[in-house]
């Protein structure tokens, strides 16, 4: 149904994201799979002590257009290819150790753990998706049925740590043509 063409890319790209997750994770180093919540969100999602760790997946900015072609032939009366973008952004977040009862910082042993778990998390989220972008399964087929949209997927970018957690987010832009019957 056109009306949830947006929800249900979101949707896709937070099935990857866990598929990649789970796939990553390795037990013996530290590393889990995919958060056990696993969210869409509309804007930032919420994350605190409750739902610190977490997989979500929210839009950025929603849909927009994108020119593209040789600008200089625009005063010339040829036209730029317009393609309209539906911008996504995936978020990994984790729990961060606490202050202690007694008012102590938490042990650096535990910092470190959690920021090395979330850096292989992060990077194994990242490089599997331009993987799969690179593979052509990503976004194999746009919703509208061409083959191979244009796909954009953004740098790593850390979250900063707030309410007890921290993490990355990752902004993956996907071609998807507006439907005409809207």
């Amino acid at each position: 149904m056109a009306l949830l063409d947006l929800a249900n890319l979101a949707g896709e790209l937070l099935d990857h994201a866990a598929e990649i997750l789970d796939a990553a994770a390795n037990p013996g180093l530290g590393v889990p799979g995919a958060p056990e919540r696993q969210v869409l969100a509309v804007s930032a999602p919420v994350f605190d002590f409750g739902a610190c760790d977490q997989l979500a997946v929210s839009t950025s900015p929603a849909v927009r257009k994108v020119t593209t072609g040789d600008q200089l032939e625009t005063a010339v009366g040829t036209a730029c290819h317009g393609m309209t973008m539906a911008g996504l952004r995936v978020w990994l977040t984790g729990c961060l150790p606490s202050v202690k009862s007694t008012g102590a910082a938490p042990p650096a042993a535990d910092l470190n753990a959690s920021a090395t778990r979330l850096y292989a998390q992060g990077w194994a989220l990242w490089c599997g998706l331009v993987n799969r972008d690179h593979a052509g399964t990503l976004f194999p087929v746009t919703l509208a049925g061409y083959l191979k949209p244009a796909i954009v997927i953004a740098a790593l970018t850390p979250i900063a740590a707030s309410g007890g957690t921290q993490g990355w987010t990752i902004d993956v832009a996907v071609q998807l043509d507006p439907d005409p019957a809207l």
